[in-house]
């Protein structure tokens, strides 16, 4: 049975929720799944399979991400069969489209071509658990954008079933 790695970034935990519900419905279709969080651990584990899971911060992946990827770029290029970007952008319907999130795009720069499954998916705004700065500019982007801009809870805005469906497709096409 081929190994899946879902290699991930989460600056907040949203990435790694969805990272490990991606995991727990692959291993429901007789996937052998391993979660490696890369802020963690940068090193690349032995896989046949790769599925790589990125979050936004300030219109880019994460730095962390960013610098991983580069990393092992070359190692991934005949492996990755799935990427997914996290971003508060996509809770709006018509930015959680593949073929319209400008950062997904992004992300893809960075990969090699080629890669099968494409997601984006919204991600959680938890002012409460931000450090100021990150807070403030959060804050004004949803100001911008139209979000909220007070909310002493935390605001799940991901569509679990997209990411159940995600992980189906993969699951079907590494099989």
């Amino acid at each position: 049975m081929p190994v899946i790695t879902i290699c991930f970034a989460s600056r907040y935990g949203q990435t790694e929720r969805i990272a490990n519900r991606i995991a727990k419905q692959l291993a429901q279709q007789n996937c052998d799944v391993l979660l490696h969080n890369i802020v963690l651990d940068g090193a690349l584990p032995k896989s046949d399979y790769y599925i790589v899971g990125a979050p936004v911060m300030y219109g880019n992946a994460w730095t962390p991400m960013r610098k991983w990827l580069a990393a092992h770029r070359e190692t991934l290029s005949a492996k990755v069969v799935a990427v997914f970007n996290v971003n508060l952008t996509a809770r709006k319907p018509g930015k959680r489209h593949i073929d319209n999130n400008p950062y997904l795009a992004k992300l893809l720069a960075l990969l090699p071509e080629g890669i099968q499954h494409k997601q984006v998916f919204a991600g959680a705004l938890d002012y409460p658990s931000y450090p100021w700065y990150d807070r403030l500019m959060i804050k004004l982007i949803m100001h911008i954008t139209g979000g909220p801009k007070r909310c002493g809870h935390r605001i799940d805005y991901t569509y679990w079933p997209d990411v159940d469906r995600f992980a189906e497709q993969i699951a079907s096409s590494t099989q």
